[in-house]
């Protein structure tokens, strides 16, 4: 299947675990998962778009979610509201809105980035990595909808750590941990920086 979208400038589309860099305002993408839903057109001009990172955007301060929406993800600049640098942020996407968003701070994580995400039954997952060569961390996180919300239930945490440096064997132990987030929390307060430790 093909899409074909308009985007601002500088955007990062992520479809399943794969990721496009968008330079261009026309970008022409091929979906070959079909299993996650690229918005048709994302407009930076959107009247949610001076939200604050972590924001929702929905009426009544609630994600409209549905469990079997097939969720898109936009990462994309947001107004710096006064800072130096436009913060960067994570868009949960039903079609061409909105759902949720919450800052990705690149900034003040070392080496982040987002590995994938990727659709499941009644929500998505998030993976992200970080760290450097003695110390690397991937952290999945799991959204569920719930009560017509989308909630943090699950956060798992892969930890590679480096034993002898001296070996040039580096990050050759794993220790892997879950945490279920009870109660859950919901989308709109999420911080991921708080969750990277």
């Amino acid at each position: 299947m093909k899409i074909t979208f308009l985007l601002p400038p500088l955007v990062l589309i992520l479809c399943g675990c794969s990721a496009v860099a968008v330079n261009n305002r026309q970008t022409t993408v091929n979906n070959t998962q079909g299993d996650a839903h690229m918005p048709e057109n994302v407009s930076s001009n959107s009247e949610d778009s001076d939200a604050q990172p972590g924001s929702h955007r929905s009426t009544n301060g609630r994600s409209s979610c549905d469990p079997n929406t097939n969720y898109g993800f936009v990462q994309a600049e947001s107004e710096s509201h006064g800072m130096s640098d436009p913060i960067k942020e994570m868009r949960v996407m039903d079609g061409t809105q909105v759902l949720a968003s919450f800052e990705l701070p690149f900034n003040d994580v070392k080496n982040l980035e987002v590995i994938s995400t990727k659709n499941v039954p009644d929500g998505f997952r998030l993976k992200v990595a970080w760290g450097g060569s003695l110390h690397y961390y991937e952290n999945t996180f799991e959204f569920t909808c719930s009560e017509n919300e989308l909630v943090l239930q699950n956060v798992k945490t892969d930890q590679f750590s480096t034993t002898d440096a001296s070996s040039g064997n580096y990050l050759d132990k794993k220790v892997t941990r879950s945490i279920k987030i009870d109660p859950n929390v919901p989308i709109r307060n999420f911080v991921l920086k708080d969750y990277l430790k």
